[in-house]
């Protein structure tokens, strides 16, 4: 019962999530929308980093082989 509960109220939770965090991107200035992204915004920083020379050499060879497989252009 706890599951079905759960699924139903999924969209409910992503809507208002979504709401806020479109309210909030319109009210930059506001403290309280600021205090309520900044979580989100210390895990993205720590979540996402530039990549290091061993990673942009393979990702140039999986798109120079991915690129091998398109049809050539007339």
């Amino acid at each position: 019962m706890n599951l079905v509960v759960r699924i139903a109220l999924m969209p409910l939770v992503a809507g208002l999530s979504y709401e806020v965090i479109r309210y909030a991107a319109k009210k930059e200035s506001s403290a309280i929308f600021k205090l309520m992204t900044k979580p989100g915004l210390w895990l993205q920083n720590i979540t996402t980093q530039e990549p290091d020379e061993q990673q942009l050499e393979v990702a140039i060879k999986a798109l120079d082989e991915s690129l091998k497989l398109e049809p050539q252009a007339a």
